[in-house]
Formats: structure tokens, sequence, C-alpha cells
């Protein structure tokens, strides 16, 4: 892959991803403002209960396809690898919604929601589609197929919006949108095996068990990784699901979605990934190293940006996206647009890369473990904002040891890992906007009479202005070295 191909795919990607997040938000605007909080708050717990089984069943299989594919020789090898990956990631999926469906009174009796009980059908089958459909972005993106994996991610955002319009239009109820919301999950499905016998390779009704065990060899510590990490994600919601009602558990699970924001971050690390693995498998550190670094920054200027503008606009940001009566999670929303500078790259991407996953395992555990202690300690003391506050510090103490680790094992000292002096430089300049434009906002507000989200859209878009003449120059510089 070229530097050229790089940057193209990186593009595609985001763009897809960015359009497809900014659908789904809409259809959760739509769905926030047409559903009540206890059913809302009903379709987050099935979603939480959802990601934490397929984290545990898929076992790292989705990281394993930029580790393997890309050193494939030939189109047998190549049939052989997708075959024994779809065929293992389909009954892994099958197996793991009839997991879900047997601990079903379980999930009633911990969330103490009996309308859970009314969508059993949706917990049988929503592992499988959220397995198959999210396998499809690392194949498409190691065989640089991202217009067709564009054209699919799009198209399924909109399907469920359409969904939740229909739904409304024709005066249903919540259950009948679950029911559309599983059928359309389901048709693509079983598109993307379609689109990866069509457009990828003949797929096979068998495995190779050779090949099964060196996947599994690779994938199960990141699996487990994986596991623990989403664990640590979804561990606050599960304390709030808890402990507090179930219209207080919707409240927090929008004020803590993830906005369209680290999408390029996200593509570059995607679409750098197999580059990384060539590179440091051809025995060029230094190389990879560079380029990872040049992702950060480009990744950086452009969330520390956006993270400053939904810490200064947050209320006014809530309102918009899921009306007034979600505004008591306004500080959930700050903190976890904090949480979003910590996701501006993948800080065990090296790691990954070199296949040292048993460290990204151990970090992870003990992130975990940590977690779980503080999610308990933080919302005995702080209340609501606790869980979330545990898991912003968190997620920063096992970015910093695994950026320790990777700087032991690669042999290149933790300050030169990262252009940290640039990455500061960034943040800096968008604490000195954040705060001249919060201020600002307050005083147009109390001199000048301004309604609160019209001093916030003005201000937003003055803020954009100044922000892209600052930083055009460098962000075009790091994109011609890529």
């Amino acid at each position: 892959m070229s530097h050229n191909s790089l940057i193209k795919d990186s593009l595609n990607l985001s763009i897809a991803r960015f359009v497809t997040l900014v659908i789904s938000i809409l259809a959760n605007m739509l769905l926030a403002r047409f559903r009540t909080l206890e059913e809302y708050g009903t379709y987050s717990q099935i979603l939480t209960s959802v990601s934490l089984l397929v984290a545990f069943i898929t076992l790292g299989l989705p990281n394993c396809v930029n580790y393997f594919l890309p050193r494939v020789e030939n189109l047998q090898e190549e049939s052989e690898f997708i075959s024994t990956y779809y065929i293992i990631n389909t009954v892994l999926s099958l197996l793991g919604g009839l997991l879900l469906a047997f601990m079903l009174p379980f999930l009633v009796r911990y969330f103490n929601n009996d309308l859970l009980s009314n969508y059993l059908f949706i917990i049988i089958l929503l592992p499988w589609t959220t397995v198959i459909t999210g396998s499809l972005d690392s194949v498409l993106v190691v065989k640089q197929k991202t217009k067709l994996l564009f054209k699919f991610r799009i198209f399924h955002s909109l399907s469920i919006l359409i969904a939740i319009i229909g739904i409304k239009f024709l005066y249903l109820g919540f259950y009948e949108y679950m029911v559309a919301f599983i059928c359309v999950e389901t048709v693509f499905a079983i598109l993307v095996y379609i689109i990866v016998y069509k457009k990828v390779v003949f797929i096979k009704l068998s495995v190779n068990s050779i090949l099964i065990k060196k996947i599994f060899q690779f994938s199960v510590p990141l699996g487990l990784a994986t596991l623990v990490g989403t664990f640590s994600l979804e561990i606050d919601k599960l304390m709030i699901g808890r402990f507090l009602e179930t219209e207080t558990l919707a409240i927090y699970a929008n004020a803590g979605r993830e906005l369209p924001v680290t999408i390029f971050s996200a593509a570059l690390v995607a679409v750098a990934m197999p580059k990384i693995v060539r590179s440091i498998h051809e025995g060029e550190v230094e190389k990879a190293v560079m380029l990872w670094g040049n992702t950060v920054i480009l990744s950086y200027i452009i969330v520390a940006f956006f993270v400053s503008i939904f810490l200064v606009f947050a209320p006014q940001i809530i309102t918009i996206l899921y009306s007034e009566k979600y505004l008591p999670g306004v500080p959930i929303f700050r903190i976890y647009s904090l949480v979003l500078l910590l996701r501006a790259t993948y800080f065990g991407i090296i790691l990954n890369s070199t296949g040292n996953t048993k460290f990204i395992l151990y970090s992870s555990v003990i992130s975990l473990l940590l977690n779980i202690l503080l999610n308990y300690t933080f919302f005995i003391i702080f209340g609501f904002i606790g869980p979330a506050l545990a898991t912003f510090t968190c997620i920063i103490i096992m970015n910093i040891a695994q950026l320790v680790y990777t700087s032991k094992i690669i042999n290149i000292k933790f300050l030169e890992l990262l252009p940290w002096k640039k990455i500061f430089k960034i943040l800096i300049i968008n604490l000195i906007f954040g705060v001249m434009f919060y201020y600002l906002q307050k005083m147009t507000i109390k001199k000048f009479y301004f309604n609160e989200l019209l001093s916030a859209i003005i201000l937003g878009i003055a803020w954009t202005g100044f922000y892209l003449i600052i930083t055009k120059k460098k962000f075009g510089q790091i994109m011609k070295r890529l």
C-alpha cells in the first residue's frame, strides 16, 4: 500500500464512518424524542448486554484480519483465511445469542426491568448481526475496497433511520420498532456474506484446522483484552443500570454516547495498521513509529478542537441532540468529551503490530479491576458522575502503561515515541480558545440578551474559522508527509 493510497483510503473510510455516525446520531435523536425514557433505557440495556457478549464470543477475531490478511501470498491462502474467519464468526455469534437468551431472566433481575422479557428475539439474533456486519470493515480496508465499504455503511445507517421515521409515521409502538430494527440488521448481515463472496474472494464451507489454531493463538489474548476493554467501557452503564432507574440509564447512555469525532483517527489507525505491520516485519521500526506519530498529530488537531467545542457548548449540544429532558446528563457528556482525547489514536498499535498481544491483555485486565473498584468507590463519593470519572481515570492509566511497554519493546525512549511537544501545543491552543469562547458566550447572553442556542451557533462558527486559519498550514504539512 502506497502512502497516497493510505491517505485516500483513510479519507474514504473517514467519510464513511463520519456520515454513518451522523446518520446514527440523527437516528438516536429521533429515537430519544419519539420514545419514553423507560423505552430508551430498555434499548440501552439490550445494547449493553449484546456489546459485552460480542466482546466475549468474538475472542479478538476482528483484529486478526489486519494481522493475517496482509500476509497471505496467494488467492488460495486468502480464501482459506476468509472462509475460516467467517465460519468461526457465524458459529460463535449464533451460539452467543442462545447463551444470552438463556441469561435473560438474570438480565431482567439485574436491571430490574420486566420489559426486557418482551425482546427475546432481539437478544437471540442481535449478537450474530452485530458480529457479521462489524466484520466487513477490516476485510474491505485491507483489500483497499473502502468505496464499497462506504456504500454499505451509508445504506445500513439510512435503513435504520428510515425504520425509525416509518414507525413514527405509522403511529406504531416501541415493540414494532424493535421488530423493524432486527429485520434491517438481519438483511445487512446476509448482505455481508454476499459482498465478501462476490467482491473479495470465494468462500468455502470448510475450515483449515491449522489456521484456526494460529488465529486463536493470536486473537485470544487480544479477544480477552477486547472483552476487558468493552467491560471497562460498559461497566459504568452496568453500575447506573443496577443502582439507579431505567430512565436515569437512558440519560447516562445518551450523554456518554460517542460523537463522530474520532472517525478520522480510527480510519487512520485502520488503514495505517497493515502498513505498520509490514514496516515492523521488514525491520523498519523507526519508519513505523514515524508513520504512527504523523497520524497522531493529524488526529489531535481534529479531536482536540471538537473536545473544546463540546466542553464549552455542552448544554446546547445535548438539547439539540436529545432534547431538554436529557440535560441532567451534561456533566457526563463533558467527561466523555475528555475521554475522546484518549481515543485520538490506538495506544497499543505497535504492541498489536509486533504480536505483543499478551501485554495488551494484562494492561486491560489491570485497568478493568481498577475500574470496578473505582466505579463503585466514585459512585459512592460523587454519585451520578462517579462511574464516568472512574472510566476516564482508568483509560489514562492503561494508555500510559501500554506506551511505556511499547517503548521498552522497540527500544525507543518514551519521550521519542510520540511527538509530545506538538501534541501539547495543540492542546494548549484549544484550551486558550475554549476559555476565551466560554466567557464570550457568557457575555453575549448576559449583555446582549442572545438566545443560548443562537449564541453557541454564532460563536461556534467564528471559533471554527479562527482554528482553521491557525491549523491549516500544519495539517497540510502532515498530509504531505503521508
